[in-house]
């Protein structure tokens, strides 16, 4: 990972990171263009500064235009072409799990989008590897069996971080199950060049790049997973998909941003997963005591 911001940004930034933090609590950079430039620490918003973290913005780095261009444009290899299926959906993944968000001017031809440009803001995902935090999850909703599982979490409250564990406990699993990871921002497995960067089980198909409609049809019908994982379920076709691999037998375990159980039964297509018995535990996440902090594990009666 740290090879990836190497690449990417300037010694300038990259000097207070490597001298002053604790890799293990930074956890985004927010370049915007003309404003100060601000980093997720440890799950606290602070200002990036040539002495580290910092209070105040005006003892903060300035993000140019320039420097936000500048970023993406090396996180491309100097081809915004080359990356353009990426581009156009708002992120770029990079070597080791990075994960570039990217705002700017959104190009529509056809009320399709094309691309993005005139880059205004990005924000650097940094992935971590938490081995072990899955572990209540797992035991609470496996202990009896495989059980369909829907993880609710605000942005960046650690679900990624927690499906990534649980795939690891099922690669442990006796008797051994068949897990396909639908990762469609490369974040779960954090693949790069047709390898996973992360430690995601020994028996784990991995789909990148895939939106769920496609990945969980011909998953179910070519790889024959016993358990289908998959994060940020936004739509009424990823609700269709799960609800399509349940009734095929198989077992889910997925994402879906939001603070409580009632706020997925208000999402348009999503009423249905909640009430209709679609998935059998919901466990609900926050960044109460940092990410990944379980509020509750409910059993959907």
């Amino acid at each position: 990972m740290w090879d990836s911001l190497k690449k990417i940004l300037p010694c300038s930034i990259l000097e207070p990171i490597g001298k002053f933090l604790d890799f293990d609590r930074f956890f985004e950079l927010r370049l915007r263009s003309g404003k100060a430039i601000c980093i997720n620490y440890g799950g606290k918003i602070f200002y990036l500064g040539s002495k580290g973290l910092c209070e105040n913005k005006d003892d903060a780095f300035i993000s140019s235009s320039g420097l936000v261009n500048e970023v993406v444009v090396r996180a491309t290899d100097y081809s915004l072409y080359a990356v353009n299926d990426q581009l156009k959906t708002g992120f770029l993944s990079l070597k080791g799990g990075v994960r570039i968000g990217i705002c700017g001017e959104v190009v529509v031809e056809g009320g399709a989008v094309k691309t993005i440009k005139n880059f205004s803001g990005i924000n650097i995902r940094i992935p971590h590897e938490v081995v072990g935090c899955g572990e209540k999850v797992y035991k609470e909703c496996f202990k009896n069996g495989l059980n369909n599982v829907l993880v609710i979490s605000p942005p960046g409250a650690g679900k990624t971080t927690i499906l990534r564990d649980l795939a690891r406990l099922l690669g442990l699993r006796v008797p051994k199950v068949n897990v396909l990871i639908v990762d469609e921002r490369c974040e779960i497995a954090a693949s790069f060049g047709g390898r996973s960067s992360m430690n995601v089980g020994e028996h784990s198909d991995v789909f990148v790049l895939s939106p769920k409609s496609f990945a969980f049809g011909a998953g179910i019908r070519t790889l024959a997973p016993d358990v289908i994982i998959t994060d940020e379920l936004a739509s009424v076709d990823d609700a269709t998909a799960v609800s399509y691999a349940v009734s095929a037998g198989v077992c889910v375990i997925a994402s879906v941003h939001g603070k409580s159980v009632e706020d997925i039964k208000r999402k348009a297509g999503f009423s249905e997963l909640v009430e209709g018995g679609v998935f059998d535990r919901f466990v609900v996440l926050s960044n109460r005591d940092g990410p990944g902090t379980i509020e509750k594990i409910v059993h959907n009666s």
